[in-house]
Protein backbone atom coordinates (compact mmCIF):
# COMPACT_ATOMS: atom_id res chain seq x y z
CA UNK A 1 0.00 0.00 0.00
CA UNK A 2 1.03 2.92 -0.51
CA UNK A 3 1.18 6.34 1.80
CA UNK A 4 -1.65 8.02 -0.33
CA UNK A 5 -3.13 5.27 -1.90
CA UNK A 6 -6.00 7.57 -3.32
CA UNK A 7 -3.61 8.41 -5.57
CA UNK A 8 -2.93 4.51 -6.96
CA UNK A 9 -6.50 3.79 -6.59
CA UNK A 10 -8.06 6.35 -8.55
CA UNK A 11 -5.17 5.94 -11.31
CA UNK A 12 -6.53 2.12 -11.22
CA UNK A 13 -10.23 2.61 -11.15
CA UNK A 14 -10.87 4.92 -14.05
CA UNK A 15 -7.98 3.83 -16.33
CA UNK A 16 -9.90 2.87 -20.12
CA UNK A 17 -6.67 2.35 -21.97
CA UNK A 18 -6.60 -0.66 -23.81
CA UNK A 19 -3.72 -2.92 -22.60
CA UNK A 20 -1.82 -2.42 -25.85
CA UNK A 21 -1.60 1.33 -24.97
CA UNK A 22 -0.06 0.86 -21.86
CA UNK A 23 3.53 0.12 -23.49
CA UNK A 24 3.33 2.86 -26.29
CA UNK A 25 2.97 6.08 -23.68
CA UNK A 26 -0.34 6.76 -23.58
CA UNK A 27 -1.56 8.70 -20.96
CA UNK A 28 -3.79 7.53 -18.08
CA UNK A 29 -6.61 9.86 -17.69
CA UNK A 30 -5.25 10.16 -13.97
CA UNK A 31 -1.90 11.61 -14.61
CA UNK A 32 0.63 14.22 -12.90
CA UNK A 33 1.59 15.07 -16.70
CA UNK A 34 4.78 15.06 -18.41
CA UNK A 35 6.30 18.84 -19.20
CA UNK A 36 5.48 22.29 -17.48
CA UNK A 37 2.31 23.81 -18.66
CA UNK A 38 2.94 26.31 -21.40
CA UNK A 39 1.53 28.73 -23.78
CA UNK A 40 -2.45 30.15 -22.66
CA UNK A 41 -5.90 27.99 -21.18
CA UNK A 42 -6.75 26.87 -24.31
CA UNK A 43 -3.43 25.17 -25.48
CA UNK A 44 -4.40 23.55 -22.19
CA UNK A 45 -7.48 22.72 -22.93
CA UNK A 46 -6.51 21.68 -27.01
CA UNK A 47 -4.22 18.91 -25.14
CA UNK A 48 -6.59 17.36 -23.07
CA UNK A 49 -9.06 17.21 -25.97
CA UNK A 50 -6.13 15.89 -28.60
CA UNK A 51 -5.10 13.38 -25.88
CA UNK A 52 -8.34 11.65 -24.87
CA UNK A 53 -11.10 10.37 -26.56
CA UNK A 54 -14.81 11.33 -25.45
CA UNK A 55 -15.72 9.10 -22.06
CA UNK A 56 -19.38 11.18 -21.70
CA UNK A 57 -22.11 12.81 -23.69
CA UNK A 58 -24.89 14.78 -23.40
CA UNK A 59 -27.45 16.58 -25.36
CA UNK A 60 -26.58 20.30 -25.61
CA UNK A 61 -27.55 22.22 -29.00
CA UNK A 62 -26.22 25.46 -27.93
CA UNK A 63 -23.18 27.22 -30.10
CA UNK A 64 -21.01 29.02 -27.68
CA UNK A 65 -19.91 31.34 -30.67
CA UNK A 66 -23.43 32.77 -31.39
CA UNK A 67 -23.79 33.45 -27.69
CA UNK A 68 -21.08 35.31 -27.39
CA UNK A 69 -22.04 37.29 -29.96
CA UNK A 70 -25.74 38.15 -28.45
CA UNK A 71 -23.03 39.56 -25.32
CA UNK A 72 -24.39 36.18 -23.51
CA UNK A 73 -21.89 34.61 -21.62
CA UNK A 74 -21.66 30.37 -22.59
CA UNK A 75 -21.55 27.84 -20.33
CA UNK A 76 -19.17 25.59 -22.94
CA UNK A 77 -21.04 22.61 -21.57
CA UNK A 78 -19.19 20.00 -23.98
CA UNK A 79 -15.83 21.20 -22.74
CA UNK A 80 -16.75 21.19 -18.99
CA UNK A 81 -17.95 18.05 -19.68
CA UNK A 82 -15.23 16.27 -20.82
CA UNK A 83 -12.21 18.30 -18.74
CA UNK A 84 -14.25 16.74 -16.00
CA UNK A 85 -13.17 12.87 -17.34
CA UNK A 86 -9.43 13.98 -17.39
CA UNK A 87 -7.75 14.44 -13.61
CA UNK A 88 -4.25 16.02 -14.17
CA UNK A 89 -3.02 16.56 -10.65
CA UNK A 90 -3.47 20.33 -10.93
CA UNK A 91 -6.44 20.76 -13.25
CA UNK A 92 -7.72 24.18 -15.17
CA UNK A 93 -11.66 24.21 -15.31
CA UNK A 94 -13.45 26.92 -16.67
CA UNK A 95 -16.96 28.14 -14.75
CA UNK A 96 -19.45 30.69 -14.34
CA UNK A 97 -20.32 32.34 -10.76
CA UNK A 98 -23.05 34.94 -10.60
CA UNK A 99 -23.05 35.57 -14.44
CA UNK A 100 -19.24 36.00 -14.64
CA UNK A 101 -17.13 33.61 -16.32
CA UNK A 102 -13.82 32.51 -14.58
CA UNK A 103 -10.80 30.00 -14.73
CA UNK A 104 -9.56 28.54 -11.59
CA UNK A 105 -6.91 25.64 -10.81
CA UNK A 106 -8.18 22.43 -9.04
CA UNK A 107 -4.67 21.88 -6.83
CA UNK A 108 -4.94 18.72 -4.93
CA UNK A 109 -2.78 19.59 -2.04
CA UNK A 110 -4.66 19.09 1.17
CA UNK A 111 -4.72 15.48 2.41
CA UNK A 112 -7.39 13.84 4.75
CA UNK A 113 -6.85 15.39 8.23
CA UNK A 114 -8.35 13.05 10.30
CA UNK A 115 -9.23 15.99 12.09
CA UNK A 116 -10.30 19.31 11.79
CA UNK A 117 -7.15 21.12 13.44
CA UNK A 118 -4.46 18.27 11.24
CA UNK A 119 -6.25 19.69 8.29
CA UNK A 120 -6.48 23.61 9.08
CA UNK A 121 -2.86 22.75 9.63
CA UNK A 122 -2.17 21.43 6.37
CA UNK A 123 -3.74 24.56 4.69
CA UNK A 124 -1.12 26.65 6.67
CA UNK A 125 1.34 24.94 6.09
CA UNK A 126 0.88 25.15 2.17
CA UNK A 127 -0.83 28.49 2.29
CA UNK A 128 2.21 30.08 4.28
CA UNK A 129 4.81 28.51 1.98
CA UNK A 130 3.04 29.82 -1.41
CA UNK A 131 3.33 33.38 -0.05
CA UNK A 132 6.57 32.80 1.26
CA UNK A 133 8.45 31.37 -0.73
CA UNK A 134 11.28 33.39 -1.82
CA UNK A 135 11.74 35.14 -5.18
CA UNK A 136 14.12 32.61 -7.05
CA UNK A 137 11.20 29.95 -6.53
CA UNK A 138 8.70 32.07 -8.65
CA UNK A 139 9.96 30.70 -12.30
CA UNK A 140 9.83 26.98 -10.93
CA UNK A 141 10.09 25.81 -14.32
CA UNK A 142 14.09 27.13 -14.74
CA UNK A 143 14.56 25.89 -10.90
CA UNK A 144 13.57 22.16 -11.11
CA UNK A 145 13.32 19.85 -13.99
CA UNK A 146 9.76 18.80 -14.39
CA UNK A 147 10.72 14.84 -13.92
CA UNK A 148 12.03 16.05 -10.29
CA UNK A 149 9.16 17.64 -9.64
CA UNK A 150 7.04 14.64 -10.77
CA UNK A 151 9.60 11.64 -8.71
CA UNK A 152 9.01 14.37 -5.98
CA UNK A 153 5.43 13.76 -6.20
CA UNK A 154 5.38 10.18 -6.41
CA UNK A 155 7.79 9.88 -3.90
CA UNK A 156 5.84 11.11 -1.66
CA UNK A 157 2.62 9.13 -2.42
CA UNK A 158 4.42 6.36 -1.56
CA UNK A 159 6.38 6.51 1.23
CA UNK A 160 5.06 9.53 2.86
CA UNK A 161 7.92 10.95 5.64
CA UNK A 162 10.20 7.98 4.93
CA UNK A 163 10.62 9.60 1.15
CA UNK A 164 13.69 11.78 -0.09
CA UNK A 165 13.23 14.97 -2.33
CA UNK A 166 15.61 16.75 -4.78
CA UNK A 167 15.07 20.57 -4.17
CA UNK A 168 17.42 23.16 -5.00
CA UNK A 169 19.87 21.55 -6.41
CA UNK A 170 20.37 18.62 -3.72
CA UNK A 171 18.46 15.47 -2.56
CA UNK A 172 16.85 15.35 1.27
CA UNK A 173 14.99 14.27 3.28
CA UNK A 174 11.35 14.83 3.86
CA UNK A 175 12.20 16.22 7.34
CA UNK A 176 15.02 18.19 6.58
CA UNK A 177 12.63 19.49 3.73
CA UNK A 178 10.24 20.80 6.15
CA UNK A 179 12.08 21.40 9.21
CA UNK A 180 14.95 23.79 7.34
CA UNK A 181 12.93 25.15 4.30
CA UNK A 182 9.13 24.89 4.50
CA UNK A 183 8.15 25.64 7.78
CA UNK A 184 10.63 28.89 7.90
CA UNK A 185 8.82 29.89 4.90
CA UNK A 186 5.05 29.24 6.17
CA UNK A 187 5.67 31.54 9.13
CA UNK A 188 7.08 34.32 6.67
CA UNK A 189 3.91 33.57 4.60
CA UNK A 190 1.42 33.79 7.10
CA UNK A 191 3.13 36.73 8.93
CA UNK A 192 3.49 38.86 5.83
CA UNK A 193 -0.56 38.15 4.99
CA UNK A 194 -1.59 39.47 8.83
CA UNK A 195 -2.15 35.83 10.10
CA UNK A 196 -2.05 36.74 14.00
CA UNK A 197 1.42 35.22 15.44
CA UNK A 198 -0.20 33.00 17.97
CA UNK A 199 -2.47 31.27 15.15
CA UNK A 200 0.43 30.42 12.68
CA UNK A 201 2.48 29.33 15.53
CA UNK A 202 -0.21 27.02 16.73
CA UNK A 203 -0.66 25.40 13.29
CA UNK A 204 2.74 25.24 12.61
CA UNK A 205 3.79 23.42 15.85
CA UNK A 206 1.12 20.70 14.79
CA UNK A 207 3.38 20.02 11.81
CA UNK A 208 6.51 20.18 13.45
CA UNK A 209 5.26 17.76 16.14
CA UNK A 210 3.81 15.63 13.17
CA UNK A 211 7.44 15.27 11.75
CA UNK A 212 8.87 13.83 15.63
CA UNK A 213 5.94 11.50 15.51
CA UNK A 214 3.53 10.39 12.68
CA UNK A 215 1.09 11.99 10.20
CA UNK A 216 -2.39 10.67 9.58
CA UNK A 217 -1.11 8.47 6.87
CA UNK A 218 1.33 6.40 9.25
CA UNK A 219 -0.56 6.59 12.53
CA UNK A 220 -3.29 4.29 10.14
CA UNK A 221 -0.88 2.47 9.16
CA UNK A 222 0.66 1.54 12.27
CA UNK A 223 -2.93 0.91 13.95
CA UNK A 224 -3.75 -1.31 11.15
CA UNK A 225 -1.08 -3.10 11.17
CA UNK A 226 -1.34 -3.70 15.80
CA UNK A 227 -5.28 -4.71 15.35
CA UNK A 228 -4.45 -7.49 12.40
CA UNK A 229 -2.18 -9.20 15.26
CA UNK A 230 -5.08 -10.06 17.40
CA UNK A 231 -8.23 -9.24 15.05
CA UNK A 232 -9.74 -11.02 11.55
CA UNK A 233 -10.12 -7.86 8.83
CA UNK A 234 -13.70 -6.79 9.18
CA UNK A 235 -13.04 -6.38 13.09
CA UNK A 236 -9.93 -4.68 13.23
CA UNK A 237 -11.29 -1.93 10.52
CA UNK A 238 -14.36 -1.47 12.47
CA UNK A 239 -12.33 -0.71 15.70
CA UNK A 240 -9.88 1.46 13.64
CA UNK A 241 -13.28 3.52 12.51
CA UNK A 242 -14.17 3.86 15.90
CA UNK A 243 -10.90 5.04 17.46
CA UNK A 244 -10.74 7.67 14.24
CA UNK A 245 -13.91 8.94 15.48
CA UNK A 246 -13.09 8.89 18.76
CA UNK A 247 -9.80 10.76 18.05
CA UNK A 248 -11.69 13.50 15.90
CA UNK A 249 -14.53 13.84 18.37
CA UNK A 250 -12.04 14.89 21.19
CA UNK A 251 -10.20 17.32 18.48
CA UNK A 252 -6.68 16.35 19.28
CA UNK A 253 -4.39 16.47 16.19
CA UNK A 254 -3.20 13.33 15.20
CA UNK A 255 0.28 13.53 16.39
CA UNK A 256 -1.16 13.87 19.69
CA UNK A 257 -3.20 10.05 19.44
CA UNK A 258 -2.34 6.58 21.00
CA UNK A 259 -2.35 3.48 18.92
CA UNK A 260 -5.95 1.25 19.47
CA UNK A 261 -5.62 -0.98 22.72
CA UNK A 262 -8.52 -2.89 20.50
CA UNK A 263 -11.54 -2.33 22.80
CA UNK A 264 -13.06 0.75 21.26
CA UNK A 265 -15.71 -0.99 19.71
CA UNK A 266 -17.09 -4.31 20.65
CA UNK A 267 -19.34 -6.43 18.27
CA UNK A 268 -21.96 -8.18 19.33
CA UNK A 269 -21.31 -12.10 18.93
CA UNK A 270 -25.29 -12.21 18.29
CA UNK A 271 -24.91 -10.26 15.46
CA UNK A 272 -21.45 -11.22 13.92
CA UNK A 273 -21.53 -12.33 10.34
CA UNK A 274 -19.85 -15.21 7.80
CA UNK A 275 -17.49 -13.03 6.43
CA UNK A 276 -16.48 -11.30 9.51
CA UNK A 277 -14.55 -14.58 10.99
CA UNK A 278 -14.39 -16.23 7.93
CA UNK A 279 -10.38 -17.39 6.84
CA UNK A 280 -10.26 -15.63 3.33
CA UNK A 281 -6.69 -16.96 2.94
CA UNK A 282 -7.86 -20.62 1.91
CA UNK A 283 -5.24 -23.21 0.47
CA UNK A 284 -7.24 -24.48 -2.60
CA UNK A 285 -6.54 -27.44 -5.37
CA UNK A 286 -8.11 -28.20 -8.93
CA UNK A 287 -9.56 -31.03 -9.23
CA UNK A 288 -7.11 -32.63 -11.97
CA UNK A 289 -4.48 -32.08 -9.73
CA UNK A 290 -2.56 -34.93 -8.10
CA UNK A 291 -4.31 -36.91 -4.88
CA UNK A 292 -1.58 -37.73 -3.68
CA UNK A 293 0.59 -34.32 -3.82
CA UNK A 294 -2.40 -32.04 -2.02
CA UNK A 295 -2.52 -34.58 0.37
CA UNK A 296 0.59 -33.99 1.08
CA UNK A 297 0.53 -30.72 1.24
CA UNK A 298 -2.04 -30.68 3.85
CA UNK A 299 0.55 -32.78 5.95
CA UNK A 300 2.76 -30.40 5.21
CA UNK A 301 0.74 -27.62 6.83
CA UNK A 302 -1.32 -29.07 9.15
CA UNK A 303 -4.28 -28.36 6.53
CA UNK A 304 -7.51 -30.07 7.46
CA UNK A 305 -9.93 -28.66 5.15
CA UNK A 306 -9.27 -27.91 1.46
CA UNK A 307 -11.67 -26.79 -1.07
CA UNK A 308 -11.49 -28.36 -4.69
CA UNK A 309 -11.72 -26.30 -7.78
CA UNK A 310 -12.83 -27.31 -11.10
CA UNK A 311 -11.13 -25.01 -14.09
CA UNK A 312 -13.80 -22.39 -14.05
CA UNK A 313 -12.66 -22.32 -10.52
CA UNK A 314 -15.96 -23.21 -9.33
CA UNK A 315 -15.78 -24.62 -6.26
CA UNK A 316 -17.07 -28.97 -6.74
CA UNK A 317 -15.48 -30.66 -4.27
CA UNK A 318 -13.63 -30.81 -0.58
CA UNK A 319 -10.76 -32.66 1.05
CA UNK A 320 -11.06 -33.52 5.02
CA UNK A 321 -8.45 -34.23 7.41
CA UNK A 322 -10.25 -37.82 7.16
CA UNK A 323 -8.89 -37.85 3.49
CA UNK A 324 -5.82 -37.67 4.70
CA UNK A 325 -5.94 -40.30 7.52
CA UNK A 326 -6.78 -42.57 4.82
CA UNK A 327 -4.40 -41.98 2.66
CA UNK A 328 -1.67 -42.25 5.53
CA UNK A 329 -2.51 -45.83 6.16
CA UNK A 330 -2.16 -46.61 2.56
CA UNK A 331 -0.67 -43.85 0.35
CA UNK A 332 -0.44 -46.70 -2.69
CA UNK A 333 -4.43 -46.07 -2.98
CA UNK A 334 -3.73 -42.48 -3.84
CA UNK A 335 -2.47 -42.29 -7.03
CA UNK A 336 -4.81 -40.67 -9.32
CA UNK A 337 -6.53 -37.35 -9.85
CA UNK A 338 -8.27 -35.78 -6.56
CA UNK A 339 -11.85 -35.68 -8.13
CA UNK A 340 -11.34 -39.55 -7.70
CA UNK A 341 -11.61 -39.39 -3.77
CA UNK A 342 -12.77 -35.89 -2.85
CA UNK A 343 -16.47 -35.44 -1.31
CA UNK A 344 -19.21 -34.08 -3.87
CA UNK A 345 -21.55 -33.40 -1.93
CA UNK A 346 -21.02 -30.58 0.13
CA UNK A 347 -22.29 -28.03 2.55
CA UNK A 348 -21.99 -24.76 2.84
CA UNK A 349 -23.28 -20.57 3.54
CA UNK A 350 -23.02 -17.73 2.09
CA UNK A 351 -21.09 -14.68 3.72
CA UNK A 352 -23.72 -12.33 4.63
CA UNK A 353 -25.40 -15.26 6.88
CA UNK A 354 -24.98 -15.33 10.64
CA UNK A 355 -22.22 -17.16 12.49
CA UNK A 356 -25.20 -18.56 14.49
CA UNK A 357 -26.24 -19.96 11.51
CA UNK A 358 -22.95 -21.63 10.77
CA UNK A 359 -22.81 -22.99 13.77
CA UNK A 360 -26.25 -24.77 13.75
CA UNK A 361 -25.55 -25.75 10.19
CA UNK A 362 -22.05 -27.87 11.37
CA UNK A 363 -23.30 -29.35 14.26
CA UNK A 364 -26.48 -30.71 12.74
CA UNK A 365 -24.54 -32.16 9.90
CA UNK A 366 -21.36 -32.93 12.45
CA UNK A 367 -19.04 -31.57 9.79
CA UNK A 368 -15.73 -28.95 10.69
CA UNK A 369 -16.12 -26.81 8.00
CA UNK A 370 -18.77 -24.80 5.59
CA UNK A 371 -17.27 -23.33 2.50
CA UNK A 372 -18.27 -19.79 2.01
CA UNK A 373 -19.20 -18.73 -1.44
CA UNK A 374 -20.56 -16.09 -3.42
CA UNK A 375 -22.64 -17.99 -6.42
CA UNK A 376 -20.56 -21.05 -7.44
CA UNK A 377 -17.58 -19.27 -6.13
CA UNK A 378 -15.53 -19.78 -2.81
CA UNK A 379 -14.64 -16.68 -1.30
CA UNK A 380 -13.72 -18.42 2.01
CA UNK A 381 -14.10 -21.01 5.03
CA UNK A 382 -15.56 -20.80 7.80
CA UNK A 383 -14.64 -23.47 10.71
CA UNK A 384 -15.43 -24.76 14.18
CA UNK A 385 -11.96 -23.15 15.22
CA UNK A 386 -13.65 -19.60 14.13
CA UNK A 387 -16.39 -20.58 15.59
Amino acid sequence: MWEETRIALFTQSVDTRASNFLLNESEPRVNFGNSWAKGSVVDYFKDSITGFRSLLTSDSNVDSLSELEQGKTPKLKALSLHNGTVYTWNRVCYGITNGRPHIRIENRYIPSGPTTEDEIANMMLWVGVMMGRPKKFNSIHSKMDFKDAKSNFFNAARYGMAAQFYWDGQLISSQQLLLDHFLPMAFKGLYSMGVAPKDAEHYLKIIERRIATYNGSRWTIQSYRKLRKEFKLPDALTILTAKMYQGQQKGYSVDAWELPRGDEFVIDENERKVYQIMNVHTVTAQDSDSSELVLKMMQWKNIHHVPILNDDLDLVGLLTWTDLKAYLKNPDKFEGPIKDIMKRELFTITEEESTKRAKVLMESKGINCLPVIHGKKLIGIITTKDL
